[in-house]
């Protein structure tokens, strides 16, 4: 069954793992599970003492990728399944960020359901192997960056 032809709509990091560790020049895959109808899936970045910054949404089916403008060269985004998937490709240390996963619901009326689970609970740590890490804190969680 298609996972968006269902009722509702969420998404989480796929088998809650929220913590990535790369080597530079790699190609790194961040990937989260959804469930429910969606109009598209989205991928944010955050780096420490900044916003969220919008990087690329994915439709579904055979939708097309929609970058942030400008775009993010390096990026991609795939879907399989219930899986939504960001690739960067030559992955550097100015990737390490706290990644996030969204969807936009399907449903009408109150848009405040577009991130009906919050930023924090879909949030990736992208690691580089050998650097030196520093801890950032928010009100509700905790994520070292590099």
């Amino acid at each position: 069954t298609d996972p968006l032809t269902n009722v509702g709509g969420s998404v989480a990091p796929l088998d809650n793992k929220t913590q990535v560790h790369a080597v530079e020049d790699e190609i790194v895959t961040l990937s989260c599970r959804y469930e429910g109808r969606a109009d598209n899936l989205q991928w944010f970045h955050q780096y420490p003492g900044s916003r969220p910054e919008f990087l690329l949404l994915k439709y579904p089916g055979a939708g097309g990728v929609v970058p942030a403008d400008p775009p993010f060269p390096r990026l991609d985004a795939t879907l399989h399944k219930d899986i939504v998937n960001l690739s960067i490709s030559s992955a550097a240390v100015s990737d390490s960020a706290l990644y996030y996963c969204a969807l936009r619901p399907t449903e009408t009326g109150n848009q405040a359901t577009l991130y009906k689970n919050s930023l924090q609970e879909n949030a990736l740590g992208l690691f580089f192997i050998g650097s030196l890490v520093r801890c950032y804190c928010s009100y509700l969680y905790c994520v070292h960056f590099i």
